[in-house]
């Protein structure tokens, strides 16, 4: 059986741990819901020269068990999660 998790966070110039470790997760799907882009990466020295870009608009699903980083191009960028976790 497995359970839904929703998210809203708001990201900054500095690196924030998005999701953390999880081995009981299946998948999350990550959004990026405001105008700046955001990049991604599984440690905390998240970039945007070493990040994986989303675009304003931009969707990504994985399930990333180790977690996850991010961090906005610039200003503050909003990303919308939805993590599905065994229960």
């Amino acid at each position: 059986m497995s359970k839904l998790i929703f998210h809203a966070i708001s990201l900054a110039t500095t690196p924030k741990q998005i999701l953390s470790v999880n081995p009981n997760r299946i998948s999350a799907l990550i959004k990026s819901n405001g105008s700046v882009a955001v990049y991604l990466h599984d440690t905390s020295g998240v970039t945007s020269s070493n990040g994986f870009p989303l675009a304003q608009g931009d969707a990504l699903d994985l399930a990333a068990p180790d977690g996850l980083w991010a961090v906005a191009a610039s200003a503050s960028a909003d990303l919308r999660i939805i993590e599905e976790v065994l229960s």
